[in-house]
């Protein structure tokens, strides 16, 4: 994959746009409501306002600072071909010279450096790779900000019109509201650059201070942890949302009591507080995680104890510092604060034990219930903790165990 300099993942679409610079409607005032025969008017109208504030604002600034990249890109290759040639090293001066004329050809970046290219390219293109992610982190925070900034106008109207007992018309903005929304995460359907240079040891990290790093065999990066209190009480109290928290869990436990519903709001919440897409792992992704390799079947349901072995390793009992598992094996009488255990290769932490986490699939193409991976704190059956092991439970089931852990993704098939 190359990583393009030209616009990376700019929302394709009109639907979103910016109050940043000039509102269409001041910061906080409702709009007034249209009159009844004016609503589409009104709806076509504001779409457009905001087509031209996000060109203006998101576009053109992107395509701008972009510009600059590729400028001090190619500034930069022309000093060092200079200093190459007058100090006489002419391995060096053609290697930078043939990076120019490929750059020139391609305007790209390779997502990775071949050992064998010279040093000084494998620097250049460093620097550049931290630009652009820097850049791509700017507008991936703008866009979830103006894209807030247009549901929150639409949403005020909404409620007037809800108010006035104007249903017809309050309908068609809650279905300008839910295009919005599809378009928006149509447009954030693309790996940023920033996840692709995220490292084991150099993590990407969002607002809310959650940590993700790459896996092998898959195109997302996995929260290095279970979504914890801290996090699931900032969507929580965001969107004033009740939920009974353990009282004896602390900001780092992992968040439980919670249902698949309840993930998948948490998601789309992230993924619009953030302009990046959030989404619960497939079933795929998780064995991917947990270094489950060579599953045979279609469903999850297929794949469902058909391999040996636990996220520690195939040793039984689990051994002194694993993960928080029942009873004898390293266990409290409840969930743990998250990385409190051994991370496993990838730099992922308790995918056994803690709470059992739930995934994007559904058993079998026939079922409603969706799939739950790892062993919880709760579990002392030997079969329960194996890596392959999968429970399922209805989407609204919000068990005393029940948690999840997120990705930075680029779309999922698995709904």
């Amino acid at each position: 994959m190359k990583l393009h300099l030209p616009l990376l993942a700019v929302l394709p679409l009109s639907l979103l746009a910016t109050a940043a610079g000039q509102d269409p409607v001041p910061p906080g005032t409702p709009p007034a409501a249209p009159a009844q025969s004016e609503i589409q008017k009104w709806i076509a109208t504001t779409d457009a306002q905001w087509q031209a504030t996000f060109k203006r604002n998101v576009t053109d600034v992107r395509e701008a600072e972009l510009n600059k990249v590729k400028a001090r890109f190619q500034s930069s290759l022309d000093a060092a071909i200079a200093k190459a040639s007058a100090s006489g090293n002419l391995d060096g001066a053609v290697a930078l010279r043939n990076e120019q004329e490929r750059f020139f050809d391609t305007k790209t970046i390779p997502e990775q450096d071949l050992a064998t290219e010279a040093a000084s390219v494998q620097q250049l293109r460093a620097l550049v790779r931290i630009a652009l992610t820097k850049l791509e982190e700017d507008h991936t925070a703008r866009v979830g900000a103006l894209y807030h900034k247009y549901d929150q106008v639409l949403a005020q109207l909404q409620t007037q019109l809800t108010q006035r007992k104007r249903l017809d018309d309050a309908l068609e903005v809650k279905a300008q509201r839910d295009k919005v929304a599809a378009a928006w995460l149509k447009g954030v359907s693309v790996i940023p650059l920033s996840l692709s240079t995220a490292t084991k040891e150099r993590p990407r990290v969002n607002s809310l201070g959650m940590k993700f790093v790459p896996v092998a065999g898959t195109k997302v990066l996995f929260s290095v942890w279970e979504t914890r209190v801290r996090d699931y009480e900032a969507f929580v109290k965001a969107k004033g949302l009740a939920w009974k928290k353990s009282s004896e869990q602390g900001p780092t436990h992992p968040a439980e009591r919670v249902s698949w519903h309840d993930a998948q709001a948490f998601c789309v919440w992230l993924s619009g507080k953030e302009g990046i897409e959030y989404r619960l792992p497939t079933d795929a992704e998780w064995s991917a995680a947990v270094s489950l390799r060579g599953e045979k079947g279609a469903t999850p349901g297929d794949k469902h104890m058909k391999m040996a072995g636990f996220p520690w390793g195939g040793e039984w009992p689990p051994p002194e510092g694993a993960g928080n598992y029942m009873y004898t094996f390293n266990h409290t009488v409840e969930a743990v604060p998250v990385g409190s255990f051994r991370a496993n290769g990838f730099g992922i932490y308790d995918l056994g034990g803690n709470v059992v986490e739930w995934c994007e699939d559904r058993l079998g193409p026939r079922d409603e219930m969706r799939v739950l991976r790892g062993g919880s704190w709760s579990d002392t059956d030997q079969d329960r903790l194996k890596s392959s092991y999968r429970s399922s439970h209805w989407p609204t089931t919000d068990g005393s165990s029940f948690g999840f852990r997120v990705v930075m993704a680029g779309s999922s098939s698995a709904r």
